[in-house]
């Protein structure tokens, strides 16, 4: 079953996860993720979300295990509490 994924952080360096998020994405694509996007908040734009879709939980969990680890150090989210959603298509 497909799902969309939403991360939410505060990284401490958005500029460094910016360049992360572009380098991990060739990545997240080879896993079979389809980025949609990273978005700031409006009215705090040191708040990110990040979009995903992916054919399912497993694929995108297999895929965060095998390089979340090296996108946080990179990113410098290390230590960084995110949110994680998942969403399952209702229509």
């Amino acid at each position: 079953m497909p799902v969309l994924v939403q991360y939410e952080v505060s990284p401490p360096d958005p500029e460094r996860f910016i360049t992360a998020g572009k380098k991990f994405i060739p990545l997240i694509q080879k896993e079979g993720g389809k980025v949609i996007g990273a978005f700031r908040l409006e009215n705090d734009p040191s708040r990110f979300t990040w979009l995903e879709e992916w054919e399912s939980h497993d694929v995108m969990h297999n895929a965060t295990e095998k390089h979340g680890d090296e996108f946080n150090r990179e990113a410098g989210t290390e230590g960084v509490e995110w949110v994680t959603k998942v969403w399952t298509q209702a229509l």
